[in-house]
């Protein structure tokens, strides 16, 4: 781990601060084979999608079945300008019996302890989930900042998942932002602000067969 100054450094320099290896290996290998057969099992899992209105869960649904709501989200961001849309999977922590989501949680905040108490002091509570992006999934620009409830910390962490895609994350600039690809054990912080643009790209249906695992969420 980098230490707080580094991080800090990062956070000025790029927007966010990138951890490897953040977890020892035989706990991220643990927690990596019980995230991919949560994934594959689907239990507690749902589709999440946001057009121009509300987002709605809806069951879990790939693959081809991913495709009508996909195509209907394309031309939504064609048009759209600054709308945010979304179409991803979730397991959520309040919805996960198995109590695999707030374990992660757990071993996350204790990895990033240091940099959470100088950037970010007490907190009330967390919003934590598991996310897969297959094919048709995406996440349009936006900054996880501001409004009643104001996230303060965001937090990821990169799990192994299935298939060839990395599905990265872009961050900053459109025309040249930086690619953070979805290694796993990397973890991701930022401290939303108006400036941290960030994006996932519609994941192709041509040729894949993919699901990129993360846990996600955030300090508030």
């Amino acid at each position: 781990m980098q230490s707080i100054e580094e991080i800090r450094a990062a956070l000025e320099r790029d927007g966010f601060a990138v951890a490897d290896d953040l977890l020892p290996r035989p706990v991220f290998e643990d927690l990596d084979a019980r995230v991919l057969a949560s994934w594959r099992g689907g239990i507690d899992w749902n589709t999440r999608v946001k057009g121009p209105g509300a987002s709605r869960n809806l069951p879990l649904s790939a693959g081809d079945r991913l495709r009508p709501i996909a195509e209907l989200l394309d031309g939504v961001d064609e048009g759209s300008g600054d709308v945010f849309t979304y179409l991803y999977h979730q397991l959520h922590a309040d919805r996960d019996e198995s109590g695999l989501v707030r374990g992660i949680g757990d071993v996350a905040l204790s990895a990033w302890c240091e940099a959470i108490d100088q950037l970010v002091g007490p907190f009330d509570r967390t919003n934590f989930s598991l996310t897969a992006f297959t094919p048709g999934c995406r996440l349009a620009r936006h900054t996880d900042h501001g409004g009643e409830g104001a996230y303060r910390l965001t937090i990821l962490l990169y799990f192994t998942g299935e298939g060839s895609s990395e599905v990265p994350l872009l961050f900053g600039d459109r025309e040249a932002p930086a690619r953070i690809v979805p290694q796993p054990n990397r973890s991701v912080i930022f401290a939303p602000s108006a400036v941290t643009m960030h994006w996932i790209d519609p994941v192709p249906f041509e040729g894949q067969s993919t699901a990129r695992l993360a846990f996600s969420g955030w300090l508030i």
